[in-house]
């Protein structure tokens, strides 16, 4: 039986070697040509080495998973990328049957995403077309823009890196990914209306939320911790709502 040979790329060895010691649990089934820490070095190495399959990490700090595979004008491997739950490229990814896994890792995901690679490995499937597709719904994600008037000035933030909205009077403090906030001259009502719903909950009368920014809900306490660590309340009256979005995110 032929071994699926793989690549490993990520930026963090203590990721690899997770990954390597599930993988090597297997070893009449799969092959590790390489690991990599830097992405622009694995470039060439997937070139060279032509592996059936990569665990590719999401955020790196060179390159992201997205910018390595748009570097090549055809793609021969399937990928199998490792994210965290509330990074924004997953829908993308799930929509486009693209493998991924969650760290930190476990050993029956990571052997359940090889085992698909297994089996798509005789389908004569267009991987070239499907990762340009995925690429194309990720840009058109990326590229979504909110307009926010601020004391300063007009400001534009990307829609994905945007944490939450806390009311403030007739002002809405404006929270960031990576730390930044703007004091917005806009009452909070107005971007509940402007926000697209499935990715953005009124879960109080001072708050809204992106969905893919809650690291967990508290049912003890009903509220939601944010990436930022900021605790967030759900009001009673709106834990359906909070629910119904959850599920469909979950896909």
């Amino acid at each position: 039986m032929r071994k699926t040979k793989v690549i490993i790329v990520d930026d963090e060895l203590d990721a690899i070697n997770a990954l390597k010691s599930i993988i090597e649990m297997e070893p009449n089934l799969y092959e590790i040509l390489a690991t990599e820490t830097n992405p622009l070095k694995a470039i060439e190495l997937i070139k060279a080495l032509e592996p059936d399959v990569i665990f590719l990490d999401v955020e790196m700090p060179e390159l992201t998973g997205f910018d390595l595979l748009r570097s090549f004008d055809e793609i021969k491997f399937e990928v199998i990328f490792a994210t965290a739950f509330e990074h924004y490229a997953i829908k993308a990814i799930k929509n486009n049957a693209i493998d991924y896994i969650v760290k930190p890792v476990s050993i029956s995901e990571v052997l359940e995403a090889l085992q698909k690679v297994r089996k798509k490995h005789n389908h004569n499937e267009d991987k070239t077309l499907k990762y340009n597709a995925f690429l194309e719904e990720y840009d058109s994600l990326e590229i979504q823009k909110l307009k926010i008037p601020t004391l300063s000035g007009v400001q534009f933030a990307k829609l994905n890196e945007i944490l939450y909205f806390e009311a403030d009077g007739n002002y809405t403090n404006l929270v960031i990914d990576g730390g930044k906030n703007y004091i917005v001259t806009k009452n909070i009502k107005v971007f509940e209306i402007d926000l697209p719903e499935k990715k953005f909950l009124r879960t109080h009368r001072s708050y809204i939320v992106n969905i893919e920014y809650i690291r967990l809900y508290d049912t003890h306490s009903s509220m939601l911790v944010m990436a930022d660590g900021k605790r967030i309340p759900l009001a009673r009256r709106r834990y359906r709502d909070f629910k119904e979005i959850i599920d469909l995110y979950l896909g």
